[in-house]
């Protein structure tokens, strides 16, 4: 996807500073449509459209799943309506509009401008955003989250933490101890919200309790 006329030009750099991490799903949805629209008939269009919808849902219900397992959360129940929807969303390039979409009903509290904003202009924003907020909560001798929260976002900006492989390690045993020792009870308040909203977990956030993934019902 070509998004700007010359390298190194401010139009050029300042298109690429918005459109971080979503060039690629954008020329996604691009490629696909020409390609489909390039099709000799109506049929062929048709059926060629039919197989992206149906290898795209199949491999965003595979995603879902492996999201699930790395994030310490049990499966969700194949079988429901739900889950196809999910399937549908995390296929292809529609997980980006997704994304932008279900952010509005986000439990981790994100919303629709961090899918919208460049991702570092969003960084930069939640630094200013817990500085002040936990500035003001200690003037009015209130408890505050936003010591965990800046550990979240140390979190996403330490290089290498989001592998597959080692994430939920690290999450677990890194990130949850250090929430702990600034805020004893912000694991249990963020569980409590997640299972609410029919989240179950094999290895929950106090690290209590590590099982062997299961079916979730409530999924």
């Amino acid at each position: 996807m070509s998004i700007g006329r010359e390298r190194g030009t401010a139009t050029n750099e300042l298109a690429r500073f918005f459109y971080q991490f979503k060039q690629f799903p954008l020329s996604f949805i691009m490629r696909i449509w020409q390609r489909g629209i390039a099709q000799n008939t109506p049929q062929e269009k048709f059926v060629y459209f039919a197989k992206m919808f149906a290898y795209t849902t199949v491999m965003g219900g595979i995603v879902a799943q492996v999201q699930n397992l790395t994030n310490g959360k049990d499966f969700d129940d194949p079988t429901t309506l739900d889950f196809y929807m999910k399937s549908i969303v995390k296929g292809g390039s529609a997980s980006f509009l997704a994304d932008a979409v279900s952010a509005t009903a986000d439990p981790t509290d994100r919303s629709i401008k961090d899918f919208v904003i460049p991702a570092a202009f969003k960084d930069i924003m939640s630094v200013g955003t817990m500085a002040l907020g936990g500035g003001k909560q200690f003037l009015d001798e209130r408890e505050s989250t936003y010591s965990a929260e800046a550990i979240n976002t140390i979190k996403n900006n330490t290089p290498f933490q989001n592998l597959w492989y080692i994430r939920l390690i690290f999450d677990r045993l890194v990130v949850s101890e250090l929430q702990d020792m600034v805020d004893p009870n912000y694991r249990d308040k963020k569980q409590a919200r997640l299972e609410k909203l029919g989240n179950g977990f094999w290895w929950d956030m106090n690290n209590e309790s590590i099982e062997i993934p299961k079916i979730n019902p409530n999924k």
